[in-house]
C-alpha cells in the first residue's frame, strides 16, 4: 500500500513542477542624439551660420520607439537650449525588432512649431504645423527614422537630418536714391503634404491654400533688410511689391525656386531694379496649383539601419 502512496506523491510532485515558463529578458537601448545636423548650412543673408552654439533658440525634441507591429512602446520629450546641445536616451526593451523615431523642431512664441498626430501607431504618425504657424515662423524641422534588432545591450548614434529648406530673402536697395518706403512679400502654395519613401519627395494635394506674407520697412541707414523662412520641399512661388511714401506701388515682380531638403538658399531681391538672384543658382520651378497645410508623414518615411555608437568602437580599440 505504501508503494501506491509513493507513486501518487511523485506524480503530484512532477505535475506541480511542470515545464518552466520563459521570462522576457530586457536589454538596454541607449542612443546619443545629435540635432546640430538639422541646421547645418542654414545661412542668413550675409552668408553667416544662422544657428550657432551660443544661440538662444530652444529645441523641442521627441524620442519614440515602436515595436515590430508599429505600436508605440516608449516615448520621452526634452527641451534643449539650442541645436548644439548634446543629449541621450536610454530605456529597457525586450528582445525584438524596433523602429526609433526622433524628431525635433524650433519654438515660436514659446510654442513648438510642429505637433504630432497619430503617434500611437507608426504608420499613422504625422507631423503638422502648429496652429497659426507658417514659413515666416521659421518652423525648422528634422526627422530621423532608425531600424534595429535588439538582442543584447545596444548603444547607437543618431544624427537627425533636416527634412526641409531654409531660405533667406534679402531685400536690397540703394539708400541714397531709393524712393521706396515699404516692401510687401507674399509666399504662395508652399504647403503641399510631404512624404519620404526612398529619398524622393511625393506631394499630396487638396483644394486648401496656405499663404504667408511679410512687410518690410525700408531703413536708409542700411542697404537692405532680410528675413528667414523654412518650408518642406516644394516648388516655392513668391511675389513682391515696392511702395513709395505716398502709398503708390510702382514695382511688382515675382520669383520661384525649388525648395529641396537640406539645400538651403539665399535669395537677393533688388527693389530698385526688380532683379532677383539666388545663391546657389538653381533652375526656376513652377509653383503647385493647389495644396494643403504642411504635413510630414513619418510612417511613409524610409527607415535607416541603426549606427553603432562610436563609444562601442572606442571600447573595441582598447
Amino acid at each position: 500500500m505504501k508503494k501506491y502512496y509513493v507513486i501518487i506523491l511523485c506524480a503530484l510532485f512532477f505535475t506541480a513542477c511542470g515545464p518552466e515558463k520563459e521570462v522576457d529578458i530586457s536589454y538596454q537601448l541607449s542612443a546619443d542624439v545629435d540635432v546640430s545636423t538639422i541646421v547645418n548650412g542654414m545661412k542668413d543673408a550675409s552668408n553667416n551660420e544662422y544657428y550657432t552654439r551660443n544661440g538662444k533658440d530652444p529645441v523641442h525634441l521627441n524620442f519614440l520607439v515602436y515595436d515590430e507591429y508599429g505600436e508605440l512602446v516608449y516615448e520621452t520629450v526634452k527641451k534643449l537650449d539650442n541645436f548644439f546641445e548634446k543629449t541621450s536616451f536610454s530605456t529597457g526593451l525586450i528582445q525584438g525588432n524596433y523602429t526609433v523615431v526622433v524628431w525635433a523642431c524650433t519654438f515660436y512664441e514659446n510654442r513648438p512649431t510642429w505637433v504630432s498626430e497619430g503617434k500611437g501607431t507608426l504608420n499613422k504618425l504625422e507631423l503638422k504645423l502648429n496652429t497659426d504657424m507658417d514659413a515666416n515662423s521659421e518652423p525648422v524641422l528634422g526627422v530621423s527614422k532608425t531600424s534595429l534588432n535588439l538582442n543584447s545591450k545596444k548603444d547607437i548614434d543618431i544624427e537627425v537630418p533636416t527634412v526641409g529648406c531654409f531660405f533667406s530673402i534679402c531685400i536690397r536697395y540703394t539708400p541714397a536714391t531709393t524712393t521706396f518706403k515699404y516692401i510687401v512679400l507674399f509666399g504662395d502654395f508652399d504647403s503641399d503634404s510631404y512624404t519620404v519613401n526612398t529619398g524622393k519627395s511625393n506631394f499630396v494635394t487638396d483644394n486648401e491654400r496656405w499663404v504667408w506674407n511679410s512687410l518690410f520697412v525700408v531703413d536708409k541707414q542700411y542697404s537692405g533688410v532680410y528675413w528667414c523662412y523654412f518650408t518642406l520641399p516644394m516648388n516655392q512661388y513668391c511675389i513682391w511689391g515696392s511702395y513709395e511714401e505716398n502709398g503708390n506701388i510702382t514695382i511688382i515682380n515675382d520669383f520661384s525656386f525649388k525648395a529641396e531638403a537640406g539645400k538651403h538658399q539665399i535669395i537677393n531681391v533688388d527693389i530698385d531694379t526688380g532683379n532677383t538672384t539666388t545663391t546657389p543658382v538653381r533652375s526656376p520651378a513652377l509653383y503647385e496649383s493647389d495644396g494643403r497645410q504642411q504635413v510630414f508623414e513619418v510612417g511613409k518615411m524610409k527607415s535607416e539601419p541603426a549606427r553603432v555608437s562610436s563609444k562601442s568602437f572606442n571600447l573595441l580599440r582598447k
